[in-house]
């Protein structure tokens, strides 16, 4: 087992059994691993808020409480018959011609590949995964935003990354999130994406955010944008009625798939 499922697995396992306290040793059944792997894999999750390290044993918080930030490699093993249902929806908004904006995340990245062939298609991101997927798409003229490389989130951040961003304008931009809110809008666990979310949807006739269920009702350390600044949200069927409603009530258009 690869340590991104071990992670997903211990997430779960906290979303079912919050504030419930483990030892190591039943950590280790539970994964299948041994005690020097759990020891490091409750380390790096102790680090980032998924649960709390006690004697001989971790104490699990829901995600809710925890607000965790997972790394690229853990997300792009989550959810993904939904991102996948949900990139192929968001294929259906690109058009000939269009210039387009790709932000960074895991369902942004499952619409790199389901790209359909259109001529002189021409996009913008500064996501290094984005950018991988598309480079040997001959029909897409890719812009890569430059400026400090960030290894944990595979992304180019910073002045420069901002300043290129805010001096260009879009068909449409492919907004992802760590967390939306009815109350709070989306959220992102890491700062250094927010000004270029931000820049993104604010450069950019249509908005869409592209999102899997399981991110409403959530939070996340940093504020993005009121829902109100996305013309289209698509996102799983699986999501509570409660919260489309709420959507369309905003004016938003929801497409479940």
């Amino acid at each position: 087992m690869i340590r991104a499922e071990r992670f997903h697995m211990i997430t779960e396992l906290a979303d079912q059994n919050g504030d419930g306290i483990m030892t190591l040793e039943e950590l280790a059944e539970y994964l299948h691993v041994s005690m020097a792997t759990v020891r490091r894999d409750v380390d790096e999750l102790a680090s980032r808020g998924v649960l709390q390290k006690t004697r001989g044993g971790v104490i699990l918080q829901a995600r809710e409480a925890a607000s965790l930030d997972p790394t690229y490699a853990m997300r792009l093993s989550v959810n993904m018959d939904e991102k996948n249902r949900i990139a192929r929806a968001a294929s259906a908004y690109i058009y000939e011609g269009d210039n387009i904006m790709f932000d960074s995340g895991s369902t942004v990245l499952e619409l790199a590949k389901e790209l359909p062939v259109r001529n002189h298609l021409g996009i913008i991101t500064y996501d290094l995964y984005v950018a991988l997927e598309l480079v040997n798409k001959e029909y897409v003229d890719l812009l890569m935003i430059g400026g400090v490389f960030r290894r944990q989130y595979f992304g180019f951040h910073g002045h420069f990354a901002e300043n290129a961003i805010r001096q260009m304008y879009a068909k449409v931009a492919f907004i992802g999130a760590d967390a939306v809110n009815l109350q709070g809008g989306i959220m992102s666990h890491n700062q250094n994406d927010v000004p270029l979310k931000q820049s993104m949807i604010e450069n950019s006739q249509k908005t869409i955010l592209l999102c899997d269920h399981t991110k409403f009702g959530s939070y996340a350390f940093m504020h993005v944008a009121p829902l109100e600044k996305f013309d289209i949200v698509i996102t799983g069927r699986e999501l509570d009625e409660k919260y489309v409603s709420a959507l369309r009530e905003k004016g938003i258009g929801v497409e479940l798939v």
